[in-house]
């Protein structure tokens, strides 16, 4: 069953904070520390977080991001996925899917009235630490992007596209 927007927001004025991806059929969330996704916050602004995907859409749809972060002048959809680096080809195409259909969908809504877009595909491996069983991620860096899926987000979502683990809102 899925929930509103509403109910899956969460708002915030924390200056630094991490979003962690739900286990299997739960949703993205808030932690303070060691996440897969950091958002500095330095003017403590008010965010809002909201949880897409198993929340405001079902985790059978594999088609929308995981969350969404957003202020009084920017949207960023955002999609974690935690993969090997050799197959960070296969999750980045699915991930660029994912994005693309979410922000369709927030269009079709009417939510973003003439924000700022913008997309992240965050990459991690995950990595446990043998002394304390707790798990760390480390971003994988691309190189290179694909520039064709770059000018398509810029030029048919109106969306910046980014390969990275952090936003900072300013």
């Amino acid at each position: 069953m899925t929930k509103t927007i509403e109910e899956c927001s969460e708002v915030t004025s924390l200056s630094n904070f991490f979003i962690k991806d739900g286990e299997e059929k739960e949703p993205a969330y808030i932690v303070l520390e060691n996440g897969e996704f950091n958002i500095i916050n330095s003017n403590t602004k008010e965010l809002t977080f909201i949880a897409t995907d198993s929340c405001v859409y079902t985790s059978d749809d594999e088609t929308r991001c995981d969350c969404v972060v957003h202020d009084d002048k920017t949207f960023c959809f955002i999609e974690l996925k935690n993969c090997k680096r050799t197959a960070w080809k296969n999750h980045r195409e699915k991930a660029e899917k994912q994005l693309e259909n979410t922000i369709r969908n927030f269009e079709e809504k009417n939510i973003l009235n003439g924000k700022n877009l913008e997309a992240y595909m965050c990459c991690t491996c995950t990595i446990t630490n043998e002394d304390t069983e707790e798990k760390e991620y480390t971003k994988i860096q691309r190189a290179s992007n694909k520039s064709e899926i770059i000018t398509y987000f810029e030029d048919s979502l109106n969306t910046s596209l980014y390969c990275d683990n952090q936003k900072e809102f300013k």
